[in-house]
């Protein structure tokens, strides 16, 4: 079960990036969905799936107050993998995702010379999910 529910969730995580790529924009849905199939994708208590949501909504947050770029669906996107990955892999996930996210960023920046109004986090959240979640395997 745990596969299946996993294996749908990286559908899901491959079409929302795409959907962010084309409109900016993460439906709603997504992370209701995530947060709704989570206790079937690996056995953590609930306490931590709820500790894991607060670790992972945080940064988010802050970084949208205080720099901003982020919208509203890259952070419920990043609660709904607090929930489903509990604290360690969801806050692995958020930093992987900000690895990613720079390197390709140092790449269109620096060698490609292209300027950067707009970029869609979904796909360096899925790519940061994704990672995790082979990284932690084992353990969910």
């Amino acid at each position: 079960m745990k596969i299946i529910v996993n294996i749908f969730i990286i559908i899901l995580l491959i079409w929302t990036s795409w959907y962010d790529i084309k409109t900016y924009k993460i439906k709603n849905f997504v992370p209701l969905l995530i947060i709704a199939v989570a206790p079937f994708a690996n056995y953590l208590r609930l306490s931590e799936r709820f500790m894991g949501l607060i670790i992972c909504i945080l940064p988010m947050i802050f970084v949208k107050k205080f720099i901003g770029g982020i919208g509203m669906g890259d952070i419920k996107l990043s609660a709904a993998f607090g929930f489903l990955l509990g604290t360690i892999s969801g806050l692995t996930s958020l930093i992987i995702c900000c690895i990613v996210l720079l390197v390709y960023f140092a790449i269109i920046k620096n060698i490609k010379k292209i300027k950067i109004k707009k970029l869609p986090m979904a796909p360096f959240l899925a790519i940061g999910f994704i990672i995790s979640l082979l990284i932690n395997w084992r353990y969910l």
